[in-house]
């Protein structure tokens, strides 16, 4: 995936860099932002959770307990 399809990918899926990170497992957003910056390329696991992400949708991913009301 290319920088402009990560961004364009998750601006589809409505997440901020920081609620991408969050669903993704990672510490903070600065990979995120990296990715989409074209600085570090995203890794074949993360690439495949954004594309279920965009098949499924972001709530599917999601446990229950970081889905506020």
């Amino acid at each position: 995936m290319t920088p402009e399809q990560i961004k364009s990918a998750r601006q589809q899926l409505g997440l901020s860099q920081a609620a991408l990170a969050r669903i993704l497992g990672l510490a903070d957003d600065r990979i995120i932002r990296r990715w989409e910056a074209g600085t570090v390329a995203i890794t074949g696991p993360a690439r495949l959770c954004l594309r279920y992400l965009l098949k499924y949708g972001p709530l599917s991913a999601v446990e229950p307990e970081m889905v506020s009301d």
